[in-house]
């Protein structure tokens, strides 16, 4: 307990040893600097950006009007709603379901209103009180003798009837982002005297086709898609070289194990309406929207002395590593093992009176006088 360890240096003059304390000691200097220095760029010292976007969609559209007639529809129509933080819902199709009220008519959920309505399974399959999506089960069955009877806000809505908006692929979304790093008062934006294409202004076929999809394959059920944006900026190059990587990606094509989600966006909207003696209706708009949300990400990096002397000390012990796997091969692998531990570790005793070290020349000449008696 009571003992103190010094380091103490033996020559070891072993070709195969030597060789692999070189190439460690090269391993290790090439890790340090190629990769911890130069592409992890550990000397520098680093910011988070504080970030906003802004998107305006331009453009306009027909779709099928009563009597085969065109409707025009423009991006302050189907932009719903108008404005919201980093993200833009633009409308690919729409369904109308005008003048409903609250009353009596038959299902159309097969889920939950399907039912063989023939005596004997009603009851089973159409109990009053119970709820479905569209309202509650009255327990008779519907005209059409498929779909139980509910009490809901007829009529119901109807897909079938629903319109696409092929133009839509064709209208352009301006993104303007302006990011700032507050550390080294630093901004940066991706508006510049123009609009440049695929740099700040999309078509919305472009913005769906860079996430591997088509407009035919969204245009009916919609999709929710992400443009990121990040930054990684070195601060020591030019500024102009500070631009953002630009990845898109489609994320409601989720499944749960093997089995697919219902995919696509969409939200629905109405409007309240009064007849003259006061009873109340409404016209429910269900629209499917291509929703880009914008996310901006990043940092930027700046040398700073502290942080490479911190980078270098580090690589300097780091060296000390190749010492140690030598040391560990000579003390459990190498042949002659045992001789190399005892001249490594020599205890010494603070009692012994002979010096702690001779010198060889006076050892040699010791040597020989006691040869000549």
């Amino acid at each position: 307990m009571f003992s103190y360890q010094t380091p103490k240096f033996i020559e070891i003059r072993h070709p195969w040893l030597v060789c692999v304390y070189w190439f460690l000691w090269a391993a290790i200097l090439a890790y340090v600097v190629v990769y911890t220095i130069v592409i992890k760029k550990s000397y520098q010292e680093y910011d988070e950006l504080v970030s906003g976007s802004m998107l305006k969609v331009k453009g306009s559209a027909y779709t099928q009007g009563p009597n085969a007639s065109r409707v025009l529809y423009d991006a302050i129509d189907l932009v719903v709603p108008p404005m919201i933080p980093n993200a833009q819902f633009i409308t690919s199709s729409i369904a109308f379901t005008p003048n409903q009220k609250r009353s009596i008519c038959e299902g159309n959920d097969p889920s939950l209103e399907l039912c063989n309505c023939t005596k004997g399974t009603i009851e089973a399959c159409c109990r009053a009180g119970t709820f479905t999506s569209n309202g509650a089960k009255t327990g008779r069955c519907g005209a059409s003798g498929k779909f139980c009877e509910v009490e809901a806000w007829c009529p119901l809505e109807d897909d079938s009837k629903l319109q696409t908006f092929d133009n839509v692929a064709n209208w352009t979304v301006m993104v303007r982002i302006n990011v700032r790093f507050p550390k080294f008062h630093v901004g940066r934006t991706n508006q510049g005297a123009k609009l440049e294409m695929g740099k700040n202004l999309f078509t919305i076929a472009d913005v769906v086709n860079r996430t591997g999809w088509d407009w035919d394959s969204v245009k009916k059920k919609g999709a929710l898609i992400v443009m990121d944006f990040d930054y990684d900026c070195d601060l020591n190059r030019a500024l102009s070289k500070c631009e953002p990587d630009l990845n898109f990606h489609r994320l409601d094509l989720v499944k749960q194990g093997s089995v697919p989600i219902s995919s696509g966006f969409n939200f629905r909207y109405f409007q309240k309406q009064y007849g003259p003696n006061g009873e109340e209706s409404r016209y429910v708009t269900k629209a499917s929207s291509i929703a880009i949300i914008v996310t901006i990400s990043g940092q930027a990096g700046k040398f700073n002395i502290v942080n490479m002397s911190i980078a270098l000390g580090a690589g300097v012990a780091l060296l000390g590593v190749a010492t140690v796997i030598c040391d560990l091969i000579l003390q459990y692998i190498m042949p002659g093992r045992k001789r190399y531990m005892a001249v490594k570790y020599e205890p010494v005793s603070h009692e012994e009176k002979q010096p702690l070290m001779q010198d060889p020349a006076e050892g040699s000449e010791q040597e020989a006088g006691q040869g000549a008696h």
